[in-house]
């Protein structure tokens, strides 16, 4: 089925003629890590790393690209242009496709080609990575279609976090790639409001990678009775709230963020964050970026806790 479907992409690569995908050549994860950190391809087909900029500045939706893909393991990123071609320069990207290898595909549509501004997205598959759209309908299964519905509730989140911040002054919104927290590193250039909400995104889409294995923090249970859709699911909830003063009030008192039980020692210890929005943002980073999927905290819906199911949809709240 795999080499069916990389085929597939194949064909499609060479109508459009652009480069394959990595994960559609067979590329094995640690080469395009290894090529992703070296800022070759963005990983996975992220685009090139020299996109809109000028006199080689690698433009802001190549280093988003690449921060996110440097960061987690086993994610890969392909761009893709207004024609429907794939791995195609960042400043050409209408869509950006986050793929995890048999696990799930996800298409995030973005304002402008270039632009990590986004608007729209949509699950599904990993064997539907060539043909998911991000305006194409619903997934192809109900765990799908339940964990999109989801995402869109999140990307409205962190649009909103990121407009109340901004306003707030609760931080510069720099990348939170730029490297582990206390590290004595340069920090990565301010990102633009997009920007901020594309990377928060596609990290806390990453905690999906283990959807299919990771079983409920609550019930303990790998499927449980979803009685909206009639469907046995795994547990398809991961939070995202998290308002500026939680995200405060976790760097003082050293707890991390997503969930009640996942710690990092990286974050705990970490005395150089300088904002809520740089304490929460670097969390979720580091959540994301765990190499143990199973320390990533998944819920079932009827088990989801209360204070998760807040959807703030008032902005001030925010801020509170």
């Amino acid at each position: 089925m795999v080499d069916a479907i990389a085929a597939c992409v194949a064909a499609r690569c060479a109508n459009s003629g652009v480069a394959q995908p990595d994960w559609a050549r067979g590329e094995s994860a640690a080469t395009v890590h290894s090529r992703a950190a070296h800022g070759h391809g963005g990983g996975g087909g992220g685009g090139s790393s020299k996109g809109a900029g000028d006199g080689g500045i690698p433009s802001e939706l190549a280093r988003v690209i690449k921060s996110v893909t440097a960061a987690v393991p086993g994610a890969t990123i392909v761009l893709c242009s207004v024609t429907g071609g794939m791995n195609v320069p960042a400043k050409e990207a209408v869509e950006v496709k986050l793929i995890f290898h048999q696990v799930l595909c996800a298409s995030i549509a973005l304002a402008a080609p270039g632009q990590p501004a986004p608007l729209n997205l949509q699950l599904d598959s990993y064997e539907h990575a060539a043909t998911n759209d991000a305006w194409g309908g619903s997934g192809s299964h109900q765990v799908f279609r339940r964990v999109s519905s989801l995402a869109m509730r999140a990307l409205s989140y962190f649009d909103k976090r990121a407009g109340v911040w901004a306003s707030s002054g609760d931080g510069d919104a720099s990348s939170v790639a730029s490297g582990s927290p206390g590290s004595s590193a340069a920090p990565a250039p301010a990102l633009s409001h997009g920007g901020m909400v594309l990377e928060d995104l596609l990290l806390w889409l990453c905690l999906y990678r283990g959807l299919f294995s990771v079983p409920c923090y609550v019930t303990g249970t790998l499927l449980a009775w979803d009685p909206s859709t009639g469907f046995s699911l795994p547990p398809i909830y991961r939070n995202f709230k998290v308002t500026r003063k939680s995200a405060i009030s976790c760097k003082n008192l050293g707890f991390s963020w997503p969930g009640r039980g996942f710690i990092n020692s990286r974050i705990r210890s970490s005395k150089s964050a300088s904002s809520g929005q740089e304490c929460s943002r670097a969390q979720l980073r580091a959540a994301a970026s765990s190499k143990d999927v199973s320390s990533i905290e998944a819920y079932h819906m009827h088990a989801v806790p209360v204070d998760m199911l807040d959807w703030c949809t008032n902005p001030d709240a925010l801020v509170e």
